[in-house]
């Protein structure tokens, strides 16, 4: 029998959250799809969810070096809970992207609050 280490708990929870994450987007898709629009759905967070994607597989491969001194893709492939995660998130993301550049267009220009509109609401009260 092989003894269950803390190692294959985190590998087993890393596999969890991948899932998670799987599961976490879905909705938001598919809510967007069915109402052909974007509205109140904000871009900047899937930016920075992308930018956090691309600096998960930047450090995995700055781990790699630092640790054999030359790009080993088997110590990425070892770390294969943040790989798949950042593949998951960078999916989702191009996923995400791709329906506000076609749906935005959709938008009702009229719906946008400007940009100064606490301004305006204390003008309001005075």
């Amino acid at each position: 029998i092989i003894p269950f280490t803390l190692l294959d708990l985190a590998i087993i929870l890393s596999y969890v959250k991948i899932f998670m994450s799987i599961i976490k987007y879905i909705p938001q898709l598919s809510h967007n799809y069915k109402r052909k629009s974007v509205v109140g759905f904000s871009i900047l967070t899937i930016f920075l969810d992308l930018t956090g994607g691309i600096l998960s597989i930047l450090q995995l491969f700055i781990d790699s070096y630092i640790m054999t001194g030359s790009l080993k893709f088997d110590i990425l492939i070892n770390n294969s809970g943040k790989l798949g995660l950042s593949f998951v998130t960078l999916f989702f993301d191009g996923c995400f992207i791709y329906q506000w550049l076609i749906y935005e267009k959709n938008v009702d220009k009229s719906l946008k609050l400007p940009l100064d509109i606490y301004t305006k609401s204390e003008e309001a009260l005075a």
